[in-house]
């Protein structure tokens, strides 16, 4: 059986927190939020796949926590979508996060690189919350969290149930 531990998994203070120091802190939650939606599209690309097909509505599931999280933070802002477009000239390799993370690693590898995105999502709301004086903002953060962790778990426990090594 396979679990986490079994794969090379990247340290995601150092990739992605060297894209979040380009950015003002304020906007660090919409960069979180543009990266919701490439584990979003994942977990679909995953949930079309035939070996995954008993997982399927598991995979959808967490599709749809990532882009719920996306929107909350989104509302948060007045123009979203304007300051996201922001990001993406200021940071323009976040085009590429996905291959970046992802690239030509193994479906396996892949799940698990996501599950620990996931609990590094966690604890980055976490710590977005602490540092977050305005209690509306520091809610929705917070409301974040249970979001990823279930995430998280479903895909350990998919690593879990399958029989392939790294």
């Amino acid at each position: 059986m396979s679990n986490i531990r079994n794969y090379e998994l990247p340290n995601f203070d150092e990739l992605l927190g060297a894209l979040f120091n380009r950015i003002e802190q304020q906007y660090k939650p919409l960069l979180l939020a543009l990266l919701e939606y490439v584990a979003a599209e994942k977990y679909r690309e995953w949930a079309n796949v035939a070996e995954f097909k008993s997982e399927r509505d598991q995979l959808l599931a967490c599709a749809q926590r990532e882009e719920e999280i996306a929107r909350k933070i989104e509302e948060l802002y007045p123009d979203p979508k304007l300051k996201q477009e922001e990001i993406f000239q200021t940071i323009p390799e976040l085009a590429q996060a996905s291959e970046g993370l992802f690239g030509e690693k193994s479906t396996q590898h892949q799940i698990a690189v996501l599950a620990a995105g996931e609990r590094w999502g966690s604890d980055v709301w976490k710590t977005l919350a602490d540092d977050e004086g305005e209690p509306g903002k520091r809610k929705v953060f917070l409301s974040c969290r249970p979001l990823e962790e279930a995430n998280a778990e479903v895909l350990e426990k998919l690593l879990l149930s399958t029989s392939q090594e790294p």
